[in-house]
């Protein structure tokens, strides 16, 4: 669902004042202003106001707010769920029950000039099954790796980027460019999590070998640009089942001695959250390393 005029016409709170725009002034009020009752275009309130007025219309619909995401409503009984989602001006609404779904698209667009865009199919660089094939692509074109072979592996075995180096690199602009990159893929792509942050760890220390190390994800992501994240219905409760899984690479980084960890949660046969990252301290056994990792995974539930 699309809001075709999204912040015009809506109510304000606070008292604005304008001057008579040209070809609209009115003789015996000259030096005048108008008073505002509604938003207009280049008010700094105006994305506030349009925000509380559908988020007055959610509450009174029975929705409640995510805590943790502002744009995500949610409405639950005992045996139906809807999820709504807000960007902006862009609805995205799903749920349990087709009829309830259905009732409320014609309810919101009573109540707002709206469009209904049909099923959806991509958004914000992510396709449905979030498969960012088309922003794999768009990568490999920009940095002229489309036609190049694919690997079959993230990460040479036994590679080992070092802080010190003889290769180094007088324009980094190329290997920052890369790694933002494949950063932002890393949002639906957890097999690439480990080779981004590896090679993020050495953005002001440039040399060739890390330059080789990000072409060579880019060479593997030509190899798996199918792969993503597919949110299956196996006809159970997808709330009553969140698997999770970690690991860990002790004394990762043979410099300082520092760990890598790993965790991925799934629901619905793919993954919610994940993380790959090097640990801020240095674990004096396995046991303690083991003790941290559980710690991080007992705030993500």
């Amino acid at each position: 669902l699309d809001v075709k005029p999204t912040f015009q016409n809506r109510p304000l709170e606070e008292e604005f004042y304008v001057c008579q725009p040209l070809g609209f002034e009115v003789t015996r009020y000259k030096g005048m202003v108008y008073k505002l009752k509604k938003a207009l275009y280049g008010l700094k309130q105006v994305p506030q106001a349009w925000n509380r007025r559908i988020d007055c219309f959610l509450l009174q619909l029975g929705f409640n707010k995510c805590t943790s995401k502002y744009g995500v409503y949610v409405r639950a009984t005992t045996s139906d769920l809807m999820l709504e989602c807000l960007y902006i001006n862009d609805f995205l609404v799903t749920g349990s029950n087709a009829i309830e779904i259905d009732e409320f698209k014609r309810g919101i667009m009573l109540e707002f000039e709206m469009t209904y865009m049909g099923l959806l199919s991509y958004l914000l660089e992510m396709e449905l099954s979030c498969i960012k094939r088309r922003y794999a692509i768009d990568i490999l074109k920009r940095f002229h790796k489309l036609d190049c072979n694919s690997s079959r592996t993230l990460v040479d075995c036994g590679t080992k980027l070092e802080k010190e180096g003889s290769d180094k690199l007088t324009n980094a602009t190329l290997y920052r460019q890369i790694v933002d990159s494949l950063r932002f893929l890393c949002s639906n792509r957890p097999g690439i999590a480990y080779g981004v942050g590896l090679t993020s760890r050495f953005m002001d220390h440039l040399m060739l070998s890390r330059l080789l190390a990000t072409r060579r994800i880019l060479r593997y992501v030509k190899g798996t640009m199918d792969n993503g994240s597919l949110f299956l219905n196996n006809g159970r409760n997808v709330f009553e089942e969140v698997i999770g899984y970690y690991d860990l690479y002790c004394c990762a980084d043979k410099s300082n001695r520092k760990s890598t960890t790993w965790y991925v949660f799934m629901m619905c046969e793919a993954p919610i959250s994940w993380c790959s990252r090097k640990e801020s301290v240095v674990a004096l056994s396995l046991l303690s390393l083991m003790y941290f990792i559980v710690l991080i995974i007992t705030f993500f539930l």
